[in-house]
């Protein structure tokens, strides 16, 4: 299963994500994070 969360920084995206993540026993992955490690690389 996919959910997917969008919308404006600041927004609570990640909370909310992590929140579904807990209750629904699924794997959190937040893109942001990812791109932002790539970045650094």
């Amino acid at each position: 299963m996919r959910i997917t969360i969008s919308g404006p920084p600041g927004s609570g995206k990640t909370t909310a994500c992590k929140l579904l993540s807990e209750r629904l026993g699924l794997e959190m992955v937040v893109f942001g994070r990812i791109f932002r490690e790539l970045a650094q690389e």
